[in-house]
């Protein structure tokens, strides 16, 4: 189904027309006045795949008369956005009287005049024709899986806009693009997606609302996050793979200081002057949301998503034990000997320590201990006085 604009000030008179037209795979969207069309046209130029107007209409309200002043005005108004795309456009008019002028024709331009009642057929036609051969369609068409994750359920339509561009930029268009600047609406479809995965519930609401929460849950989702652990085999090894140098190479290209960053993509991009490690990186998406689009729709359920994931139990550092004795022996060298009340196995006390408590011999004191990094000694870690 494609989306035409329309412009006629009888619109309303003509709704055989326009559920032949939307019989015939179009949708017409219809306004009474130029002006409007044409606002209407700027503000959601992606939408449309052609505009149809009629020879006379208001030109900027109904509270004047019906002309076919605003015509050219409105035709030279489009030839400006053509540089956009080039939204196919057509004259459909019942004023046969047009069609015999010269200044209409001149007009027209380039334009084709359709005459209404005798060529709804060769408009709807060339109408149909021209919009399966814009390069969006064509793009769609292409990349059909992809692109059927850009619906409401998935990441929205406006992500359709974001790849298209991305696409285009790499198939359709010969002038060329600062590739650096291309990497951050990339990343920000990554945004979305994560997003969806948490209001499934499979990304935890902890790690969605956090700082840091994109890299966070990518760490997440590849059973590396320190507080959240995904079953094992949820995600596919690929994906994991894919999602963390897709996020590498996006996160860094979307960052202006290169000293600061790993990668510094783009001074290599700027260096290099090539395409390929910007199509990589899209292509790696196009697999990406391929999978995304399949693991929803297996996994809709957020209760039932919640028990993909459980939280870490952290373990607490076990209590210190304090061990009571008394000071045995003090040697000349400053070494210190502690001997445990529950124990004939004794300990040796630094001579820093022994300085710093003043410690003689048949002092109590009690201690901790600890492993030394051989975990072939132990030392004493802590020390306090006991009461006399």
């Amino acid at each position: 189904m494609f989306k035409i604009l329309w412009v006629d000030d009888e619109y309303y008179k003509q709704e055989a027309f326009i559920d032949y037209a939307y019989l015939r795979g179009l949708k017409l969207c219809p306004f009474k006045s130029f002006k409007d069309g044409i606002n209407e046209i700027e503000r959601h130029f992606e939408e449309y795949q052609g505009i149809i107007l009629d020879a006379k209409a208001y030109n900027e309200s109904e509270n004047e008369v019906a002309s076919a002043e605003g015509l050219p005005k409105a035709i030279n108004k489009l030839h400006e956005m053509r540089p956009k795309g080039g939204i196919p456009i057509y004259v459909f008019t019942g004023q046969p009287d047009l069609f015999s002028s010269d200044i209409f024709e001149m007009m027209l331009g380039d334009v084709k005049c359709y005459k209404k009642g005798l060529e709804i057929d060769l408009l709807l036609d060339d109408v149909l024709k021209n919009a399966q051969n814009l390069a969006e369609i064509q793009i769609r068409n292409k990349y059909l899986r992809v692109f059927e994750a850009c619906t409401e359920k998935y990441i929205g339509e406006s992500a359709a806009y974001t790849l298209i561009e991305a696409i285009k930029s790499i198939e359709v268009d010969n002038s060329p693009i600062s590739y650096k600047d291309s990497f951050n609406p990339l990343r920000k479809l990554t945004e979305v997606l994560f997003s969806k995965l948490n209001s499934l519930k499979i990304i935890p609401d902890e790690i969605s609302n956090g700082a840091g929460w994109i890299n966070k849950s990518s760490l997440f989702l590849a059973g590396k996050h320190d507080r959240f652990s995904i079953k094992e085999g949820v995600i596919h090894p690929v994906i994991i793979s894919s999602i963390y140098s897709f996020l590498q190479i996006t996160q860094d290209a979307s960052h202006e200081i290169p000293e600061k960053l790993n990668l510094k993509v783009g001074q290599y991009v700027d260096e290099m002057k090539t395409p390929y490690l910007y199509q990589s990186t899209l292509y790696q998406l196009f697999d990406i949301l391929i999978w995304f689009k399949h693991f929803i729709d297996d996994h809709p359920d957020p209760e039932q998503n919640k028990k993909l994931w459980s939280e870490i139990v952290q373990k607490s550092p076990p209590d210190e034990i304090w061990i009571q004795g008394e000071v045995l022996h003090i040697a000349s060298n400053g070494w210190g000997t502690f001997r445990p009340d529950t124990s004939e196995k004794t300990i040796s006390i630094l001579p820093a320590i022994v300085k710093q408590f003043n410690l003689q011999e048949k002092d109590r004191i009690e201690i901790t201990t600890k492993p030394d990094p051989t975990g072939t000694k132990t030392y004493i870690d802590q020390i306090r006085r006991l009461p006399l």
